[in-house]
């Protein structure tokens, strides 16, 4: 016997309903530690890849509990940026003279090995795209910019509602303009009667706007509670002296680790570069030795400031 499907508006409803669910548990709890955006693995958001710092201004979805079609499917990024060409002009020259023969980016990425158990990540693969671009550090700031939205919200709410309570509490309290002793003082005092009484008394009073002031009370209880939140990830600034490409480079290079790649395997770095320039990054002029020190040690700076920060927060 056919079964009657639910209406599409239906399903949908129901898929809100899990995700906030989800986001409920996942971040409005309790704790010290930084509270990381997340990414929904199903497509009612049942499941749940959390995000990990890898210091204090670098997010990225756990690796290992990442999946090729959550990301293909999910986030739609399972295809280079339109538009972005694979290298500049200068690039590819720099990439043509190497002595070595590293001419192709897409070689120098494959030569290391990288599987997080679903097979060999692509130079395209959308997991790199993710982590190349800036769409992480874009969501991270959206992350924290709402726990201050929702509390510019919770104070407007708060202030509706007061206003609306204090409307129908004084409206209420006015004498009826019906009241008369057989003759009628035109006063502002009776028009002010006329008007507040005879036209919006009726609605103020209405089944409508007591719905409408129970729903405005439900949504302020709902964003109280990340109105609250004191320890959600904001990324900071960049530095002026920060190279746009070192978030990414960190993020990618934390994948390779992932994957079981020790930071001394040969050409780590060289695929770093080959993944970076891939996807618009500039790591300025130079051949590809110059370029893979400049990774390095940018990776290697970075290592150094997390490690003193765990030493200096030890007891």
């Amino acid at each position: 016997m056919a079964t009657s499907s639910k209406p599409p508006e239906d399903r949908r409803a129901e898929e809100l309903v899990a995700q906030r669910d989800v986001l409920r548990r996942e971040l409005l709890r309790p704790g010290l530690e930084p509270v990381c955006p997340g990414i929904f693995a199903g497509d009612s958001g049942e499941a749940w890849v959390p995000g990990i710092t890898l210091d204090n201004a670098i997010w990225m979805p756990d690796p290992q509990q990442l999946s090729r079609l959550m990301l293909a499917t999910v986030l739609g990024v399972d295809r280079p940026p339109s538009g972005t060409p694979a290298l500049v002009e200068r690039q590819q020259r720099e990439w043509g003279r190497d002595h070595l023969g590293r001419h192709d980016p897409i070689a120098a990425w494959t030569a290391v090995p990288l599987d997080l158990g679903w097979g060999p990540l692509r130079l395209d693969d959308p997991l790199v795209v993710l982590l190349v671009t800036d769409a992480l550090d874009c969501a991270a700031v959206a992350h924290a910019q709402a726990v201050e939205t929702a509390r510019e919200f919770c104070w407007a709410l708060s202030e509706a509602i007061r206003g609306l309570e204090t409307l129908r509490r004084r409206v209420r309290q006015l004498p009826s303009p019906l009241v008369g002793y057989g003759f009628i003082i035109g006063s502002f005092e009776r028009l002010f009667r006329l008007e507040s009484k005879t036209v919006v008394e009726q609605t103020l009073f209405s089944a409508e706007v007591t719905e409408l002031l129970a729903t405005l009370n439900v949504w302020a209880t709902r964003l109280e509670a990340i109105a609250a939140v004191t320890t959600a990830f904001r990324p900071p600034p960049l530095d002026p002296r920060e190279k746009p490409w070192r978030r990414p480079a960190w993020r990618l290079a934390a994948l390779f680790e992932a994957g079981g790649c020790r930071r001394s395997d040969i050409g780590l770095n060289l695929a770093l570069v080959a993944a970076l320039e891939r996807y618009g990054h500039d790591l300025e002029p130079g051949s590809l030795d110059e370029k893979v020190e400049r990774v390095r040690k940018a990776l290697g700076r970075e290592r150094v400031r997390i490690a003193k920060r765990t030493d200096s927060a030890e007891p």
